[in-house]
């Protein structure tokens, strides 16, 4: 029997109901649609026309969801040459090529200075092990109170 194809939906505004489809793979952990309508609720009408960040894309779900409620732009960072090619197609089917960057890379070791942008918004949705939260609470929110601050300075002041 042939293994499924995994899914995902983009949940609201211009590409509501766009699935987006992958390859289920141990790396790889899709932000929970209960997740996702509880964050975009809470940034409902900060997407207006931003530039955002989506660097552990995955599926792509979290950016797509951003330009689907009005984001201007979205680059998008993904080091699975595969998962790379999945947004791509979604992209491309969508005919927002014209909003989107897929880069193949490790967001972590990139130089973000050569990107010239600043942003408004990060999603920083990392797939982690189950477990890594048992034994790593604490050195993780030290992590991320560092990555907020390293990439603070290439995100734009509010207002401009």
């Amino acid at each position: 029997m042939a293994k499924r194809q995994a899914t995902s939906r983009i949940i609201a505004g211009s590409y509501k109901g766009t699935k987006l489809s992958f390859k289920p793979n141990k790396n790889l952990r899709p932000t929970e649609s209960k997740t996702k309508e509880t964050l975009f609720n809470w940034l409902l009408n900060d997407l207006h026309k931003k530039k955002c960040l989506d660097m552990f894309a995955g599926t792509g779900a979290l950016g797509l969801e951003a330009l689907s409620r009005g984001a201007d732009e979205v680059v998008f960072f993904e080091k699975q040459k595969a998962l790379c090619g999945a947004i791509e197609v979604v992209v491309k089917k969508l005919g927002i090529n014209n909003k989107c960057r897929v880069m193949n890379a490790n967001s972590t070791a990139f130089d973000f200075t050569t990107l010239n942008t600043k942003f408004d918004l990060i999603f920083l949705a990392v797939a982690l092990p189950f477990n890594f939260f048992v034994f790593w609470t604490t050195p993780l929110t030290a992590l991320l109170v560092f990555v907020t601050m390293l990439f603070l300075r290439y995100v734009s002041p509010v207002g401009e």
